[in-house]
């Protein structure tokens, strides 16, 4: 089911990883970047847009580590 008001739908069939704890994670940042998405269609003032894309890239330097701290514990290391 595709919604136009966002930039990007989560699909279970398509998109689950079979982890709910990685599921969520993706859907936290399927969400922030709606949420971007929205507030620039919304031509939202740009401190808005700024703070927002704030919210994001805190959200991603944290997000990442973490994600691939987990997967490593789930999967394996590829750099070993």
């Amino acid at each position: 089911m595709s919604n136009s008001n966002v930039f990007f739908n989560w699909d279970q069939a398509t998109l689950s990883v079979g982890v709910d704890r990685m599921d969520q994670e993706h859907k936290v940042l399927i969400s922030i970047m709606n949420k971007l998405y929205e507030r620039n269609a919304a031509k939202a003032p740009k401190a808005e847009l700024f703070t927002t894309m704030e919210e994001f890239f805190r959200f991603l330097k944290v997000w990442l580590i973490a994600h691939i701290e987990g997967i490593d514990k789930q999967y394996g290391s590829y750099a070993k």
